[in-house]
């Protein structure tokens, strides 16, 4: 029996043969493209998913992203009504608390009628490209929205946050039972954006380092590894939403810099900037440590290190 494009992705060994079989991926993408229904969208799907892991991938460790991958084999080439058992393979193969498990956790109930498209989006959010992303609300959920594509561009597709972000903004997307318009879509992203803020509530609102939360003696006591304290702050458990009300801005511009973005801090002046003038600060700061934002640390560019705070 003849091999799928995905058996020979399995067999690939060294980067020369990734870009030949790229190639035959493209022209077999094309071909797809002129089914327009709605398991042809799947394999799309399913090609994007295989072109990024693969053994040539460092995520190819990852033994659930590995198994997965030979899961899909047969599907491509099952026929039709595919979306459903793939869908079922994702929830038992992704069962472990994960970034990519993140990604498939849907909270909304989506019509049957809709798998597909759920099921796309799934093996594309499980990419973490944003380009596939974008290919996807074009062309599946037909919207072209300025203002959406701005701000997803600036995404961190390594921040957990990000990751939350855009599963519950494409669910939100897939659910609604009508066309929306381009106001309706942006009203939809800010709501998911706002809802962001109940993962912050204990992070510190000066340096991003996680709070030490104790209650002794009737009191709260909050403070963290900096020695900044809100303890003061914090009478009962409901004040602890105070945590998440802050905004992180720029040093430079004093534009708000959202978690789920890509935005540094340097640890010699201990500054935040955003992407665009974190490299201006290269300028300014001699001694320079420039270092990528994480939910639960940083990642130093110079030393190709992450200093993950303490929880």
């Amino acid at each position: 029996m003849k091999q799928n494009i995905i058996e020979r992705f399995l067999q690939i060994k060294d980067s020369k043969e990734k870009e030949i079989l790229l190639d035959l991926t493209k022209k077999e993408k094309k071909k797809l493209e002129q089914l327009k229904d709605e398991d042809s969208f799947i394999r799309q799907t399913i090609l994007d998913f295989i072109i990024i892991y693969n053994p040539l991938n460092s995520e190819w460790k990852n033994e659930s992203v590995a198994y997965f991958y030979k899961k899909l084999i047969p599907f491509y080439d099952a026929g039709k009504n595919i979306s459903i058992p793939i869908l079922k393979l994702m929830d038992e193969n992704f069962k472990k608390p994960s970034f990519l498990k993140i990604f498939i956790k849907f909270e909304k109930q989506i019509n049957q009628e809709k798998a597909f498209l759920e099921c796309c989006f799934k093996l594309i959010l499980l990419t973490k490209n944003y380009e596939n992303l974008v290919n996807g609300i074009k062309n599946y959920l037909r919207i072209n929205n300025e203002f959406l594509f701005k701000h997803l561009e600036k995404i961190d597709n390594e921040s957990p946050y990000a990751n939350i972000l855009l599963r519950r903004l494409i669910e939100n997307l897939i659910a609604v039972d009508k066309n929306l318009t381009n106001e309706e879509i942006e009203q939809i992203y800010k709501e998911q954006v706002n809802n962001l803020t109940n993962y912050y509530h204990f992070l510190c609102p000066n340096c991003l380092q996680f709070q030490f939360i104790r209650y002794i003696q009737g009191k709260f006591i909050i403070i963290c590894r900096a020695g900044h304290n809100y303890s003061d702050k914090i009478k009962n458990i409901k004040d602890l939403k105070y945590l998440s009300k802050f905004d992180i801005k720029c040093q430079t511009c004093d534009i708000k810099l959202e978690l789920f973005e890509r935005n540094f801090c340097c640890f010699q002046c201990n500054k935040f900037f955003c992407e665009m003038c974190s490299q201006k600060h290269k300028n300014d700061c001699l001694k320079f440590s420039l270092c990528k934002i994480y939910n639960c640390g940083f990642y130093c560019k110079i030393h190709n290190k992450k200093y993950i705070f303490f929880l």
